[in-house]
């Protein structure tokens, strides 16, 4: 458990405190906008508290009961959410952490009142418990909220609710009922969160949607800090130029961008294609007046091309004024075989012998251009 983690269990456990004592007026109110650890510290500590009570508590805050020991007391206080006398409402994080109850009649009851839950404002309440969702997936009846979640998010609909009107409120609430823009705000939001499994809940189902184009594949995969989450981005951006050749296009501008990880990104994105690319446009991303980041991403695209495209730009870079990139070009100069370039004809012999002109301080003493058959 991280640093993040261990503090929202301990709020957690700090406001199940605070919630029990009768001279407080806090509890878990206090845990809006915290972690999922808070969610199910709080839960488990209420437990925890009330059984060192004696004789236990009973009645109180609708809090407590929805996290009492007894399951009768807690069926019995989710019973008490609807209706014409219902309580005020609990946060939703209790009901669903109900949800995954061990007593099958708490679960179905939650289960109910976390569909009505959903119905005030599907957007936001998915959004805000997506990341408690993601963690109650690991317990042995947490896999429901998850599938309820991911059939939300991905847009799919089924014949029982052919006569659900998406996007327009009800007094019941269908899983299948969001609208195509509000499953993308809503996987937008949740990729967005702090929480490493939410996000990468968000960029699966966002890469299994297939509505994401290669561009903002791209950029997502340079603005996750997360590798595999990045790798997921990059994976699916890949596949998606490898079907399509025309959204070649549409990275080219991000090796431009100013942030040197968009660029990073694009370039290897464009990388298994970099063939199709225009070499001329490549080439002059390695001038000197460009910053070091395009340079680069310029460099290993011209470098995926290979040929005489490639060591054109290694002889340039051999004199960059980054110790890394001329580093990187100079070991590229020394291992190319020159002749073979002569032989595939990829460049004239003249062109070849004034590159190698340009380059022969960085070969040991000794070595003349006549041993590479470049006498021109």
């Amino acid at each position: 458990m991280g640093t993040s983690a261990r503090q929202d269990a301990e709020k957690g456990r700090a406001a199940a405190a605070a919630l029990l004592d009768e001279t407080a007026d806090t509890g878990a109110a206090g845990l809006a906008g915290a972690g999922p650890e808070a969610w199910t510290a709080f839960d488990e500590e209420v437990r925890t508290l009330i059984a060192s009570c004696y004789p236990p508590p009973r009645g109180g805050r609708i809090e407590a009961r929805l996290c009492d020991r007894d399951g009768r007391v807690r069926e019995a206080a989710l019973s008490g959410l609807s209706g014409p006398a219902a309580e005020q409402n609990p946060p939703p994080q209790l009901v669903l952490i109900r949800c995954a109850d061990w007593v099958p009649q708490v679960r179905e009851r939650a289960r109910r009142e976390l569909a009505r839950i959903v119905t005030r404002d599907p957007v936001a309440v998915l959004v805000d418990l997506g990341p408690l969702i993601v963690r109650l997936g690991r317990r042995e009846h947490g896999a429901w909220a998850v599938e309820q979640l991911e059939t939300a998010l991905s847009g799919r609909h089924s014949p029982v609710t052919a006569g659900w009107h998406p996007g327009r409120p009800s007094a019941t609430w269908s899983w299948h009922a969001l609208t195509s823009e509000q499953c993308a705000d809503a996987l937008a939001r949740l990729g967005d969160r702090a929480d490493l499994p939410t996000r990468r809940f968000a960029a699966r189902l966002t890469v299994a949607s297939g509505q994401t184009g290669v561009r903002d594949l791209a950029l997502r995969a340079a603005r996750e800090l997360d590798p595999a989450t990045a790798r997921l981005w990059t994976d699916a951006a890949l596949r998606a130029m490898a079907e399509d050749a025309t959204e070649d296009a549409a990275l080219i501008p991000l090796l431009d961008d100013p942030w040197p990880a968009v660029a990073r990104e694009a370039a290897l994105s464009l990388s298994a294609v970099a063939r199709r690319l225009d070499h001329r446009h490549l080439a002059a991303r390695i001038a000197p007046e460009r910053p070091l980041h395009v340079r680069r991403a310029a460099f290993r695209l011209l470098s995926a091309r290979g040929g005489i495209h490639e060591l054109r730009a290694a002889v340039a870079l051999s004199a960059d004024g980054d110790p890394g990139l001329r580093m990187q070009a100079r070991a590229t100069v020394r291992g190319w075989n020159w002749q073979a370039t002569l032989h595939r004809a990829e460049a004239g012999l003249p062109e070849l012998a004034a590159l190698l002109r340009r380059s022969e301080h960085l070969y040991e003493r000794g070595l003349r251009r006549s041993r590479l058959g470049l006498t021109g």
